[in-house]
């Protein structure tokens, strides 16, 4: 790292950010049945958002090279998500409650979580419910 990136790191509230995004997806961690398992979703929410997109292969490039290669964090990200102790029900589950808690303070009548599983990336989506293989193609000729 250089001089110049440190010093604009070093103005950021790093642990604010941290301490936010954990009290944020804290009701979805408590449901993941190893502990170890709710760092991956924090690096995963940091690497959505860092890429602004949920594709595996972006989201791990926006890790830190200190855990290796972006293939082997691509492939962390991947056993997490085939991880045949988690019910995609548990992460739904903990993802409306962070919806819940976010809109607690308005107090609606009612709460609607539209989840769309379809961006994920499609060779490592096994077990949601809905999600398809797409086979990537060139796109059909038009002109006939």
């Amino acid at each position: 790292m250089n001089i110049a990136l440190e010093a604009i790191l070093a103005k950021l509230p790093i642990e604010e950010i941290k301490t936010t995004l954990q009290e944020h997806i804290r009701p979805l961690k408590d449901r993941l049945p190893d502990k170890r398992l709710g760092r991956v979703v924090e690096y995963m929410v940091l690497g959505i958002l860092g890429g602004e997109t949920p594709v595996i292969t972006e989201i791990a490039r926006q890790h830190s090279k200190e855990g290796g290669e972006s293939w082997a964090i691509a492939n962390q990200r991947v056993r997490f998500l085939e991880n045949k102790h988690i019910e995609t029900c548990e992460l739904y589950e903990g993802l409306y409650e962070i919806g819940y808690w976010t809109v607690a303070p308005e107090k609606p009548t009612y709460l609607v979580a539209a989840l769309d599983p379809v961006n994920f990336e499609k060779p490592y989506v096994k077990v949601i419910e809905g999600a398809s293989i797409v086979h990537k193609a060139p796109p059909p000729d038009f002109r006939y």
